[in-house]
């Protein structure tokens, strides 16, 4: 059954449809509901015949809990689901947030989801794109010639759920809006009293530091679940930069998701945005624990450690379950900065531990459930060889930069440098297992060391000591279970 809801409050605008006339935004949707989810509310609106500009148009004049609205999209199956059932209120074919680039010359290419949220898959492509799709038999057929389908419906064929490009404005009855409404984690006095504990989606846990929370703070969250477009068969195909929430108007200009090429979804990724603003992180470091079998059930790969030998596990580590975090403004990131090639990008992979898949953050921001690290191939020692230097060089320099604002002594500076100097030398020699205790050497400085306060331009202090422990601690667990025991014998 649909929840109801009563949130709307509308913008009515007129919009020149034809010559003949003009069609007014529809005031009252004709069925409403919450996508449990992910949080997303849902608004499906009668307007026979409305072109897709003018219902994008009235779909962005749309507003629930401050939140403006954009034409549906729909990137995994259950989300589908969940819409199709929606819109069986209105029986006949509605517009969601589907468009085809114009003068591609074929039915196939080009085809986007509103709101930066990626590509859509068509199968007609080779290779085929392995993102979700629900195309109905046929589709997209371009019937009345090239760019004369350019917008996507669904409900065609009801109650078939089932996508369709589409040009005739006598088969449409509607638009469906969706609102990316954020919710307020749940937040109990966690095992570590005072920290924070807060459930975010079933199967995400984040323990804030005891420093972070005063009496009224609240955290907030919006879910958004993917299937990665990289992914064909199994493993990534397409080695490139993805990046998400690039809509100035809706997420931000410095708002961008940027994951690059060596990490992919498995195929299913679900991004957490988190939205910690009340909280001031000075030190400590966020813990996160993700149970994807909870989040992501039909997924392919889950954390075990270790994994080699593992006889309930693929016994290569790069299908094996990972933690991916960025700061919402990429700025912040040091990968932003220096990573290049297959490194290309903001986010990061900081997994220190398994049960669940574990790890600890800087602070807030996008947490991402359901990546494993996919180099295109089977597996090869020295890339993750490879992948543990750049990581231990982001943290050399994450340490250069606290010496030089003054957070670290430098007492304190050139032991953790000398640690981390030496953790390289070893891995270039050779030695995983040397390298691995100079890092465990370089965490116990970490533990011991004064860190002072450096103030961002929003008032903020930049937290190096958590960078510090969220890098240290995943460069120590990539040694310890995704090099160490893979060293080709001498």
């Amino acid at each position: 059954m649909n929840k109801r809801i009563s949130l709307f409050s509308g913008v009515m605008v007129l919009f020149a449809m034809s010559p003949a006339g003009a069609v007014v935004c529809p005031a009252d949707p004709v069925n409403a509901g919450t996508n449990e989810a992910t949080g997303h509310v849902f608004e499906v609106y009668s307007a026979p015949g409305i072109t897709w500009p003018a219902a994008k148009a009235c779909a962005e004049s749309k507003n629930v809990g401050g939140v403006t609205g954009h034409l549906a999209t729909i990137t995994s199956s259950a989300e589908d689901a969940y819409v199709n059932d929606l819109k069986l209120a209105l029986p006949g074919e509605v517009w969601v947030g589907g468009s085809q680039q114009v003068g591609t010359g074929t039915p196939y290419v080009g085809w986007r989801w509103e709101n930066s949220e990626g590509p859509i898959s068509v199968p007609g492509l080779t290779p085929p794109p392995d993102s979700y799709s629900n195309w109905l038999p046929g589709e997209p057929n371009d019937i009345g010639g090239a760019d004369s389908e350019n917008y996507l419906g669904i409900g065609l064929q009801d109650p078939v759920s089932g996508w369709n490009d589409e040009g005739n404005l006598g088969n449409i009855k509607g638009f469906i809006v969706e609102y990316d409404v954020p919710r307020t984690a749940a937040c109990i006095p966690g095992s570590n009293v005072p920290s924070q504990t807060c459930e975010t989606v079933a199967g995400q846990t984040l323990i804030f530091p005891n420093s972070s929370f005063t009496a009224g703070d609240t955290i907030r969250f919006t879910a958004y679940e993917f299937t990665d477009p990289r992914v064909v068969n199994g493993q990534c195909t397409t080695r490139q930069t993805l990046t998400l929430f690039t809509d100035p108007v809706a997420f931000g200009n410095d708002a961008q998701l940027r994951i690059p090429p060596y990490l992919c979804g498995s195929p299913k990724f679900l991004v957490v945005k988190v939205d910690a603003t009340d909280l001031t992180i000075e030190g400590g470091a966020v813990e996160v624990s993700h149970d994807t079998e909870v989040v992501l059930p039909d997924n392919l790969y889950k954390c075990s450690d270790p994994i080699k030998g593992n006889p309930a596990a693929n016994p290569d580590p790069q299908y094996q379950d990972v933690v991916v975090w960025q700061s919402t403004d990429p700025r912040l990131m040091l990968e932003n900065e220096f990573g290049a090639g297959l490194y290309q990008g903001a986010a990061t992979e900081a997994t220190n531990g398994c049960g669940s898949t574990n790890a600890k953050v800087r602070t807030g921001s996008y947490f991402v459930v359901g990546m494993h690290i996919d180099f295109g191939g089977e597996f090869d020692y020295q890339q993750f060889v490879e992948l543990t230097r750049y990581k231990l060089s982001l943290l050399q320099e994450s340490v250069t930069r606290a010496r030089s604002a003054g957070v670290l002594k430098n007492g304190d500076a050139t032991k953790m440098t000398a640690q981390l100097d030496n953790a390289v030398r070893k891995l270039g020699r050779g030695d995983p297992s040397g390298a691995f205790g100079h890092v465990n050497q370089f965490l116990k400085f970490v533990a011991a060391a004064k860190y002072n306060r450096e103030l961002l331009p929003d008032g903020k202090p930049y937290n190096y000591n958590g960078d510090h422990l969220m890098r240290g601690e995943n460069i120590a667990f990539m040694l310890r279970v995704k090099v160490v025991p893979y060293k080709p014998a001498p």
